[in-house]
């Protein structure tokens, strides 16, 4: 996979706080709605697929799976 920098990617986590947002957005768009399905936006900033994310303890910056 190719990746570019400034490419905005979703994710779903399965932690408490994940199931929260999620929960809090099921109940503002409905049950089964796109918009309740995603609870983590993540930026690439490099061709190598390093990327930057916002975490409780502040942004941090991972390498893509």
């Amino acid at each position: 996979m190719s990746y570019q920098p400034g490419d905005v990617g979703l994710a779903h986590g399965s932690g408490l706080v994940d199931w929260a947002i999620r929960f809090a957005e099921t109940r503002k768009y409905g049950r089964g709605s796109t918009e309740a399905r995603f609870n983590h936006a993540f930026m690439i900033i490099d061709s190598s697929g390093l990327l930057i994310e916002a975490e409780g303890r502040g942004v941090v910056s991972n390498m893509m799976a």
